[in-house]
């Protein structure tokens, strides 16, 4: 939601000078669902367990500056994520092949590859498609809470679903997601979970 975009007329004041105006231009930006898939290996202490894994995410944005019908783009930003979770759960439920539990934790996250893609347009004409990389260095950290069903394949591995509510930390990148723009958000995560333990 920033920028500045070098347009309108030059205005002569009375020193002879020229000043130019300089208005802002707004960026809008509307966020897909995030997309996250994870692996997982949980150690069971009873009904209690301790898990950690790899988590891989997708977050999409549509971005819209200008106005149409003049100077204006529109586009997509994907940013894409590694993360290292470490959560604690308790089963609620846990039969041969049926499992529920609540869990909760936190999550580091790290942006391995971004990029913006947009379509130029001006006076109403297409004039270019431009494709520029997104980097960010910070990680990006994040605390969860969450429900799961687990269906049992074998007795140590099984297919979850997450249903959840995750709160991301701010890290002062200037890259807009919706992580920045919404930090606390409902999440749903699925993948593959091996258990062992006592």
């Amino acid at each position: 939601d920033y920028g500045t975009a070098w347009t309108s007329a030059a205005l002569k004041d009375k020193v002879g000078s020229l000043a130019f105006d300089q208005p802002e231009v707004q960026t809008e930006y509307s966020h897909r669902i995030p997309v996250k898939i994870g692996l997982t290996a949980r150690y069971n202490i009873g009904r209690f367990g301790l898990e950690t894994g790899l988590d891989y995410s997708i977050l999409t944005s549509d971005l819209k500056t200008g106005e149409e019908g003049k100077t204006w783009s529109k586009g997509t930003q994907t940013l894409q994520y590694i993360g290292i979770p470490l959560n604690a759960s308790f089963n609620l439920l846990d039969k041969r092949y049926l499992t529920l539990y609540m869990s909760a934790g936190g999550e580091m996250e790290k942006c391995v590859k971004g990029r913006t893609k947009a379509d130029e347009y001006e006076d109403g004409r297409y004039m270019r498609t431009t494709d520029t990389p997104v980097k960010l260095k910070a990680l990006q950290w994040s605390v969860n809470a969450a429900a799961g069903l687990q269906v049992n394949i074998l007795r140590e591995l099984g297919v979850y679903v997450e249903p959840g509510v995750v709160h991301h930390f701010g890290n002062a990148q200037k890259v807009h997601s919706i992580y920045t723009d919404r930090p606390t958000d409902f999440s749903l995560r699925f993948g593959l979970r091996y258990s062992f333990g006592l």
